[in-house]
């Protein structure tokens, strides 16, 4: 019997461990492989969150990386134009990204709404797109997108 105590402390020792798991709902993709951040650099341009778009003839188009469940901000200026196309485009179809809310130069909120938007401009000046994720939709999205800006 002395011989088997090794054996069976360490039985004991690796149900407990299952046992706790189970109790506490972890699940084995929560340890999954997450990238290291610093390899987004070369597929991004050096674009971060909280910049502003420099848009050329109105247009831009901006290679950008999001972490999971961080909700990203973005200015572009409206000197004239009367609506902003905004477009995300995600590698995949299902990446749970979306356009979370534009705000005005006077502060209203609007939103949220999905990848793709043709939105009236009601006031010159500065506006903000916030970008995050649906917390009804799935999991939090992580990854390189394009963000797609064109005033018209």
């Amino acid at each position: 019997m002395k011989r088997y105590t090794t054996i069976i402390i360490f039985v004991v020792a690796l149900v407990s461990i299952i046992l706790f798991f189970k109790k506490n709902n972890v699940m084995v993709q929560d340890f999954k492989y997450k990238p290291i951040a610093s390899n987004h650099k070369k597929y991004s341009q050096t674009i971060e969150n909280g910049t502003e778009l420099k848009l050329k003839d109105g247009k831009g188009s901006f290679n950008l990386f999001k972490e999971a469940k961080q909700e990203q901000i973005f200015y572009f200026n409206n000197n004239s134009c009367n609506v902003v196309s905004i477009q995300i485009v995600p590698a995949t179809d299902t990446a749970n990204i979306r356009i979370n809310n534009i705000i005005s130069p006077s502060k209203n909120t609007d939103g949220p709404f999905g990848r793709n938007i043709d939105y009236g401009l009601s006031e010159n000046g500065v506006y903000e797109i916030v970008i995050g994720e649906s917390s009804i939709k799935g999991y939090p999205f992580q990854g390189n997108y394009t963000l797609n800006v064109q005033l018209k």
